[in-house]
């Protein structure tokens, strides 16, 4: 069986053809992947550009957040600090967290004590908040 010459040549055309189509769409593709990496590129670029300047205001915020945090502290336990002697433990404490000289130990007691007094629904609603004030603050500068 022969072919017909038409049919070969018509073949060879359809099989160029699909050739010429594959590869301008890769071509496309390829132009189009370009373009999408390059606009990621640069859009990245922008976004660090920026990065050193946001940083360093993270950095102060924290700061002053902290500041902020351990003024909280020190006030809710100067609140709590009275002049009467059941408490003089208590206040101990308190004057050694306000000078920031607590030991390990010293600051696993005051938690406790905090905790005793923030429970305590026969404590005065002042002094439990204050309790609790000062136990956050220590979380956050002391974390467990």
């Amino acid at each position: 069986m022969t072919a017909d010459p038409g049919t070969g040549v018509a073949i060879v055309s359809l099989g160029i053809a699909a050739w010429s189509l594959i590869r301008s769409h890769l071509r496309d593709t390829r132009g189009d992947t370009k373009e999408i990496t390059d606009k990621l590129r640069a859009d990245l670029e922008k976004l660090t550009e920026g990065h050193g300047e946001l940083r360093n205001d993270v950095k102060v915020l924290k700061l002053q957040m902290e500041v902020f945090w351990r003024g909280v502290g020190v006030t809710a336990a100067q609140a709590l600090h009275t002049p009467h002697s059941e408490n003089a433990r208590r206040d101990y404490l308190i004057d050694q967290y306000v000078a920031h000289t607590l030991s390990a130990a010293e600051l696993e007691e005051f938690r406790q004590i905090l905790r005793q007094i923030q429970t305590d629904v026969a404590k005065p609603v002042g002094e439990r908040l204050s309790a609790g004030q000062v136990l956050t603050v220590l979380q956050l500068e002391f974390p467990t």
